[in-house]
C-alpha cells in the first residue's frame, strides 16, 4: 500500500496514471525488472554520451534530477530502488523548473537557494502559476519532498524504519511528471524553450 502523505498525491492522478505508478513499483520490485526499459520510454532523452560519460543537457536545473532518476534506476538493477533518494530527486526537478521560470518573471529574484514552497508562493502571487497548480505543488512539497529531503520531518515515515515504499516512489515519480508537463508548457507559453520534452502518456507503458 501507498504510505502515509504519498497516498494523498495519487489523488492527483488519473486512473491509467495510477496504473502506471503500480506498474513501476512492480518492475522495481521484480526480481528481473525491466524498469530501466520503460524509465527510458518516459523520461525525456536529457542526457548525452561522449568518451563513455553521461553528462546532463542545459539548462541543468531542469534536466539534471531527471537524468539521475534514470541513473537511479539503472542502479537498482543491482542494489535495489533507493526510495527516498528517488522522491528527493523528484521535488528536485520540480524545484528547478519552478527556479528556470524565475528568469522571465519581473519582481522575483533568481535564488539557487530559495526553498521550494516560498518560490511556488511567489510565483503564484505574481500570476505566473495558476491556482489550483501551486495548490498541487505545495502539496507535492510537504508530502513527498520535504519528508525524503528532511526524514525527520515526518514521524510517521521515520518511525516505519525510516523509508519509502517502492510505490511510494513510483507515485512521487508519476506525480512528478503530471505537474512538469505543466511546468514546461508555462515556460513555453513565456517563450522559453526546452531542447526536450515529455512525451504523451502512452498505453504501452502499462505493459
Amino acid at each position: 500500500m501507498i504510505g502515509g502523505g504519498i497516498k494523498r498525491l495519487a489523488d492527483f492522478l488519473s486512473e491509467n496514471e495510477r496504473k502506471l505508478a503500480a506498474h513501476i513499483a512492480g518492475l522495481f520490485d521484480a526480481p528481473e525488472h525491466d524498469a530501466v526499459s520503460l524509465m527510458t520510454k518516459i523520461l525525456p532523452g536529457c542526457w548525452i554520451t561522449r568518451d563513455c560519460s553521461e553528462f546532463t543537457i542545459a539548462p541543468r536545473d531542469v534536466y539534471r534530477a531527471l537524468h539521475y532518476l534514470h541513473v537511479s534506476s539503472r542502479q537498482a538493477k543491482s542494489y535495489g530502488l533507493d526510495t527516498r533518494k528517488w522522491i528527493w530527486l523528484t521535488g528536485q526537478h520540480l524545484e528547478g523548473c519552478l527556479e528556470y521560470l524565475t528568469t522571465n518573471v519581473p519582481g522575483i529574484k533568481k535564488s539557487l537557494n530559495r526553498p521550494f514552497g516560498p518560490l511556488v508562493k511567489g510565483l503564484e502571487k505574481e500570476g505566473v502559476l495558476p491556482f489550483p497548480l501551486a495548490k498541487q505543488l505545495l502539496a507535492f512539497n510537504s508530502l513527498a519532498n520535504v519528508p525524503a529531503k528532511h526524514i525527520t520531518a515526518s514521524p510517521t515515515v521515520y518511525e516505519l524504519n525510516k523509508t519509502f515504499s517502492v510505490l511510494d516512489a513510483a507515485t512521487a515519480f508519476v506525480v512528478m511528471r503530471k505537474l512538469s508537463i505543466q511546468l514546461f508548457e508555462i515556460l513555453r507559453q513565456r517563450g522559453i524553450t526546452l531542447p526536450k520534452r515529455w512525451i504523451e502518456f502512452s498505453n504501452d507503458w502499462l505493459l
